[in-house]
């Protein structure tokens, strides 16, 4: 079979590019260091954030870990001269112990980095305790 055939003209460079994007040094890192707020079970003291400029975004942190995986895939929702914020969902978060409840969370997890002062803020909504979690902190860069 051509390779034509194989792979469409646009395809093929594309798929190059994606696969060779941490390699060619078009992924960025943010490493967060988070005060524990005001729910430490939701929100995790660090957090990792992986995004490339196609605006995919790769999250870890000890939430997530919670629930048997090691990374969930995200997206960027805001960037702009002066602040980045990134979008993703944990499912399956076992109850907090100390919580009158028996489902398990499906977070939706918001960490916005001001670019000035890599100052950070995360906010993760729990609609079960109909409460808004959020934590502070500050995020390093690393190209």
């Amino acid at each position: 079979m051509p390779l034509v055939r194989f792979c469409p003209a646009l395809a093929c460079p594309v798929a190059l590019v994606i696969a060779l994007a941490p390699s060619l040094g078009l992924a960025k890192t943010y490493d967060c260091e988070l005060t524990d707020g005001n729910a430490p079970y939701y929100i995790a003291p660090t957090v990792r954030v992986e995004y490339d400029s196609f605006g995919r975004v790769v999250a870890s942190d000890a939430v997530i870990r919670k629930t048997g995986r090691d990374t969930v895939f995200g997206k960027v929702d805001t960037d702009n001269a002066r602040r980045i914020t990134f979008v993703w969902e944990v499912q399956d978060v076992k109850p907090d112990p100390k919580e009158p409840s028996f489902r398990n969370a499906h977070l939706i997890v918001r960490l916005t980095v001001q670019k000035a002062d890599r100052s950070a803020r995360i906010l993760v909504p729990d609609a079960a305790h109909n409460r808004q979690n959020a934590a502070t902190g500050v995020c390093t860069l690393n190209d």
